[in-house]
């Protein structure tokens, strides 16, 4: 089983999105779902083989991903999860799975409303992320328009009281917080959790939000393209590939403005127009509740992370150091309601 299934498995034995039961209009139990920038496919793989496995109930999902080297890999998938049956990778309009492209955006949308008769999915994972190594410091700045578009391709799939899964890692700039703010409006509920089975000495977390307030939120929906379509303008003036800076604007315009700066661990000149928010900074500091629990949960996992790296120093000083790994190991599968192998010990992820 794919490493990120043991991470939506940790999530999933805490929230419980996996065992939402609905009933579709001839009275079928259906679940059905969407994986955003999932590829190899860890997500979808949980996800059928829990409801095959487990609750034996009817399951479809849909997935769009780059088409390169981070396709599905259903070769790979667990034999009970049964992907060509039950799941739908679909590409875009053009083929290539690029969600900043705004028109796989709406083509994969228009796909996953015919599929579930337009009422939407009961879940949106989304778990897009690119390597960064070199530019670690950078990870929040780099990632913002692929978080934007996944947030976006959500608000046009999902329906009305459904949940949602979505990879952050830090939560400093005021763009990734007006993210988190929009999520915080639209739900009833989130949270913000690290799962165990990520690796401890990263800030990667995972945003689960809970009810979804209002499906196809119109306005915010064309707002949100509206900075996609920016950040796509802004890429194209620089002549530039690839997301790799920050970026500023507010709720009712988009603001640029003029810096220049490097990135010192790759020397490449970050563009000199960028998009920094996305929502009026005064307005979020009006709720002083939502400031508070972000900077809890930040303080929280930065202090996890400064520990766990330290511990590691530890380990790299003293080679002859243990750790009861196998026990902690079952223990956690065991939580996570993941099976042993057949040979009594527990299955490795690829």
């Amino acid at each position: 089983m794919n490493r990120a299934a043991v991470k939506l498995a940790c999530l999933d034995s805490l929230v419980g999105f996996a065992s939402v039961k609905r009933y579709d209009p001839v009275k079928e139990l259906v679940f059905w779902f969407a994986d955003l920038c999932g590829g190899p496919g860890g997500f979808t793989e949980y996800l059928l083989w829990r409801k095959h496995s487990w609750w034996r109930e009817k399951v479809h999902g849909w997935g769009i991903t780059l088409k390169s080297g981070q396709d599905f890999e259903f070769n790979r998938f667990h034999h009970e999860t049964m992907p060509t049956k039950c799941f739908k990778p679909y590409y875009g309009a053009d083929g290539t799975g690029d969600l900043y492209k705004e028109e796989n955006i709406k083509d994969f949308a228009r796909v996953v409303k015919g599929g579930t008769k337009g009422d939407g999915v009961d879940l949106v994972t989304a778990d897009g992320g690119f390597d960064v190594r070199g530019r670690e410091q950078y990870q929040e700045i780099l990632l913002k328009q692929l978080i934007l578009c996944q947030v976006v391709t959500m608000f046009m799939t999902l329906r009305k009281d459904g949940d949602f899964v979505l990879k952050l890692f830090d939560i400093f700039t005021p763009f990734t917080g007006g993210i988190v703010w929009i999520l915080y409006r639209h739900f009833e509920k989130i949270c913000i959790i690290k799962p165990l089975s990520s690796r401890p000495a990263n800030s990667e977390r995972y945003i689960i939000c809970q009810k979804l307030r209002e499906s196809n939120p119109e306005a915010m929906i064309s707002y949100l393209l509206k900075v996609n379509r920016k950040f796509n303008e802004i890429k194209s003036n620089e002549s530039t590939l690839s997301p790799t800076t920050t970026s500023s604007s507010s709720l009712n315009r988009l603001l640029t403005q003029d810096r220049e700066s490097t990135n010192s661990s790759r020397s490449t000149k970050l563009p000199k127009e960028d998009i920094n928010e996305i929502i009026d900074i005064s307005e979020i500091k009006k709720d002083q509740e939502f400031l508070n629990y972000i900077k809890q949960k930040n303080i929280e996992i930065a202090k996890n992370q400064i520990g766990t790296i330290k511990q590691l120093l530890k380990f790299v000083e003293n080679p002859e150091m243990r750790l009861p790994q196998e026990e902690y190991k079952k223990l956690c599968l065991q939580e996570w309601r993941l099976p042993p192998s057949e040979e009594g010990s527990y299955k490795s992820v690829y």
